[in-house]
């Protein structure tokens, strides 16, 4: 009985022990990272789009549509998984808008903090005159700690109508630009590229 035991308690231990070697020369599978939704079910993109619905309503920042500088264009991969990724912002003429939540922090604190709930829009133009954006990405303020990395931002991209969502949540390509500088100053929102002179200089 003692042989039998000793037996048995030897075939498991020789079982596990394969199982770790099998698992150690195994590499584990890569998973999706869930904070990022490239595919948007018909509810998220129901909520999003609700977000945006009247944003020509909102504090208009910029009376002129101006280019993104092409630097600041170039550190901004499109926030899409793909082989070759290219900037949202390039080559491209922006709007901002922001809702009433964000507007005190936007155009009158020199070191905001943007309260939750605000939404601060890009329209992305092909030209200065064009009459419809090519497609607008977005960032809204959520809770403490959904995004510490970079000020509880989540980010969104939409079409040009504002009726498809093709990206949101803490997108990396989206945060690495937003965690530089001068964005840092300013709560992660890069106002001194579309912010009024008269406004910057009023800042208090």
């Amino acid at each position: 009985m003692h042989k039998l035991t000793v037996f048995i308690a030897s075939a498991i231990i020789a079982v596990a022990g394969i199982c770790v070697v099998r698992a150690q020369s195994t590499p584990l599978p890569t998973l999706p990272q869930p904070e990022i939704k490239w595919e948007i079910s018909a509810q998220d993109n129901a909520e999003c789009t609700k977000l945006i619905r009247k944003y020509k309503g909102w504090t208009k920042i910029n009376s002129k549509p101006f280019q993104m500088q092409p630097q600041a264009a170039a550190a901004c991969a499109a926030p899409m998984p793909s082989q070759s990724p290219r900037s949202p912002h390039m080559m491209k003429y922006v709007t901002v808008y922001v809702n009433d939540l964000g507007k005190k922090a936007m155009t009158t604190q020199k070191s905001p903090i943007f309260p939750v709930g605000s939404i601060i829009l890009k329209e992305k133009l092909s030209k200065p005159d064009s009459k419809h954006p090519e497609l607008m990405t977005v960032m809204v303020k959520r809770e403490k700690d959904f995004n510490p990395g970079c000020g509880d931002w989540e980010f969104m991209v939409f079409s040009g109508d504002g009726k498809l969502v093709t990206a949101r949540g803490k997108i990396e390509s989206c945060a690495n630009c937003h965690q530089t500088l001068p964005a840092l100053s300013s709560d992660y929102v890069f106002r001194n590229y579309y912010l009024p002179e008269d406004k910057r200089l009023a800042l208090k």
